[in-house]
């Protein structure tokens, strides 16, 4: 079986504009290892981000993998992405050919121009982990949705794909990362980030919604307190972000994790997004 290798850049901490790049786990790659997983493959994360893990060291690193996938943007800024990407940039120039893929809010709005900054094979668009178990499958890229790639000096771009039923992904794979590396300064360490919907029903000028799509998707409050239970029993999670674009509009799944909360006692703090009017 292949090895396959998440990355997340290294990023600075403090961008220009005054924009904070914070130590927060990546939650599309936690996703993307645990359906690789479930399937057989075997996988690693490699969180540079949180590591400072310096370029030459994540580029010997990932001589020992089969298939690279490298995120120009976490979950947690598909919303905001940076717009100086030079580190991603810098980092995927200088890897190999032939066996790395990229993906992210860039790629998805501009999938040419990431091709030819990049030594990418093929560039995903929107949302990554049902694109990245066909690509690690072995699939041809014509028969793949939502990716580009080039051809007799074109690019070709593939039908987009629908939309991911949250219900159907399996936990994130927190067990391949240190947890006690993230933090969130509003909240503490041992941070896990979470989400409980992908999209938003409104449409606020200045949220970028291409990864998620049109439809709106909400987790069932059983998965949804099933991955709480475990974060907090078996990794010790003690802090929790729900990266919602919209996280109280479904009034009911929130009920019923306050409940939870309320019942197991947990010394756990959390936060969310969302609307005023919501």
């Amino acid at each position: 079986m292949e090895k396959i290798l998440l990355i997340n850049p290294c990023w600075d901490y403090m961008a220009k504009g005054k924009r904070h790049n914070r130590i927060w786990p990546p939650l599309d790659l936690l996703n993307c290892a645990s359906v690789l997983e479930k399937e057989g493959f075997y996988v690693k994360i490699l969180d540079a981000n949180a590591e400072r893990t310096p370029m030459d060291k994540i580029i010997e690193y990932s001589k020992n993998f089969d298939k690279i996938f490298v995120s120009s943007s976490s979950l947690d800024r598909w919303q905001c992405p940076n717009i100086n990407i030079n580190p991603f940039l810098n980092l995927t120039k200088k890897m190999r050919k032939g066996n790395l893929f990229v993906m992210g809010v860039h790629g998805t709005i501009r999938p040419r121009e990431i091709l030819e900054l990049t030594n990418a094979k093929a560039v995903m668009n929107g949302e990554p982990e049902l694109t990245v178990l066909d690509i690690c499958k072995g699939k041809s890229l014509s028969k793949i949705r939502g990716i580009s790639y080039s051809r007799n000096k074109g690019i070709i771009s593939t039908k987009k794909r629908g939309p991911i039923d949250l219900n159907r992904l399996p936990l994130p794979a927190y067990h391949l990362l240190n947890p006690k590396r993230y933090y969130y300064d509003l909240l503490g360490k041992n941070l896990a980030i979470l989400e409980a919907s992908r999209g938003c029903p409104f449409s606020c000028i200045f949220c970028l919604k291409e990864m998620y799509g049109s439809k709106y998707r909400k987790k069932s409050a059983k998965n949804l307190i099933k991955e709480i239970d475990y974060l907090v029993k078996k990794l010790d999670i003690k802090n929790i972000y729900f990266m919602d674009l919209e996280f109280t509009i479904n009034k009911g799944l929130v009920d019923k994790l306050c409940n939870h909360l309320i019942k197991e006692r947990y010394n756990l703090r959390w936060c969310c997004q969302t609307r005023a009017d919501s």
